[in-house]
């Protein structure tokens, strides 16, 4: 996904929470079927230089939206930390597979409206609907890169 394609999503992110902060269970809540106004600020768990400053100081910049990144090392720590206060507290997890999963079976992070996302269609067809963030065609996540793991 290019850096335009990217700004665009997080953009979203900014503008309309994908994942976290529901008081009620994850799955419960449909698909946003618009983008609201920006809370101008977002909060990102991910891994380490996923949230690189070569893009989060201009898409601060850009959209006026604040992005607070935590880091972690692994994705038992990833998950342990998204699930803490019942997800609250976390718009968006730069999850793994395997991580990914784990927080859509255990209803921490919302379905999302693809449509909303103007880029979506610019990504690789390999990256649209892979099965560790997507189940029973209901997206979960955008995939944005490729990489092998061990």
């Amino acid at each position: 996904m290019n850096m335009k394609a990217y700004g665009t999503l997080l953009l979203a992110t900014c503008s309309a929470i994908l994942t976290t902060q529901l008081s009620t269970p994850a799955h419960a809540q449909a698909p946003l079927s618009a983008i609201g106004k920006g809370e101008g600020e977002l909060n990102v768990v991910a891994w380490e230089g996923y949230a690189d400053d070569a893009w989060v100081k201009p898409f601060e910049q850009t959209t006026g939206c604040k992005v607070h990144r935590k880091y972690v090392g692994s994705s038992d720590e990833m998950v342990a930390l998204t699930r803490m206060g019942g997800g609250k507290g976390f718009d968006v997890v730069s999850a793994s597979g395997d991580a990914s999963l784990r927080l859509i079976f255990g209803k921490t992070v919302q379905p999302l409206n693809t449509a909303l996302i103007t880029a979506f269609d610019d990504i690789m067809p390999e990256l649209k609907a892979p099965g560790f963030n997507t189940v029973k065609d209901v997206h979960y996540g955008v995939s944005y890169e490729w990489a092998p793991t061990c």
